[in-house]
């Protein structure tokens, strides 16, 4: 029900995946990556909030993949609470009809940069820079993020103008605000995750968030722009994954330079 739209079969293959696992004594991880389907989008994501431009996330030149964005642009704010229920009632939904199984081991949620619509983390430091978003780190900080409402010496006016993304950009990545602004973002995204797992833990209290992430310090999970910082550590933190938070975080595991499956393994016998 939650991916309405969504390849719908006439039995439960999650349900039958499970009882397979039952029967051949494995471990059951189901993992999604949820690559976009348009009525999806149109018709069941955007109607979760009244103004749905505040759910695309806004890279630093203002740009979005509402209209103006391509096949690698990320699409969704995953700061925005109306993103974060969607995407942890998909995962409960998933959980609830296998939670009961012993072969539940739990949820992979891929981060790969393929198709990638950005549930479940932010692409880099060159995005997040809409309206929506910068009102809730200055509500949360009390910073006043520049363009400002009136125009004074050294402070430019007009909250409206079209610069104010790349004006933002500058100044919350310059040195005086880099590490407040990077930590509020991971702040937000541990929260989002730590009721992620809760969730599909429900009726299997062991069951384990596995966080697989495809891809390197120069990119992250930006095909757009690249990374910001360009090393392993800056590039999951621009993803909002601080390691040294998640490390002491029960039930949530990252694992970074995962491979996409095992067909190209060697020797040949191993795949």
């Amino acid at each position: 029900e939650e991916l309405e739209g969504w390849f719908v079969r006439g039995y439960d293959c999650p349900r039958i995946m499970a009882l397979l696992c039952e029967k051949y004594g494995l471990k059951y991880l189901p993992e999604l990556h949820l690559s976009g389907q348009t009525w999806f989008n149109s018709e069941v994501v955007e109607k979760l909030v009244d103004d749905p431009a505040e759910l695309y996330i806004t890279s630093r030149l203002g740009t979005s993949a509402r209209g103006e964005g391509n096949w690698f642009s990320s699409t969704w704010n995953p700061l925005h609470p109306a993103i974060q229920e969607k995407y942890i009632a998909i995962f409960g939904e998933l959980a609830d009809l296998v939670g009961d199984s012993p072969a539940f081991a739990g949820v992979s949620s891929r981060l790969m940069s393929w198709v990638w619509q950005g549930w479940n983390g932010l692409p880099s430091l060159n995005w997040g820079y809409g309206d929506w978003t910068i009102g809730q780190f200055e509500m949360d900080t009390g910073i006043d993020v520049p363009p400002f409402a009136e125009a004074t010496e050294g402070r430019p006016g007009d909250p409206n103008d079209p610069q104010r993304f790349t004006q933002r950009f500058e100044f919350l990545t310059a040195d005086a605000m880099r590490e407040t602004w990077v930590k509020w973002r991971c702040d937000r995204m541990q929260g989002y995750l730590e009721r992620l797992r809760d969730r599909i833990r429900r009726d299997r209290p062991e069951a384990v968030l596995y966080l697989p992430y495809y891809q390197d310090e120069k990119q992250a999970m930006d095909l757009i722009f690249g990374s910001y910082f360009q090393t392993p550590r800056g590039a999951l933190k621009e993803i909002g994954l601080d390691l040294y938070t998640l490390a002491k975080t029960p039930g949530i595991a990252v694992l970074p330079g995962a491979t996409f499956g095992r067909r190209n393994s060697t020797p040949l016998a191993d795949a």
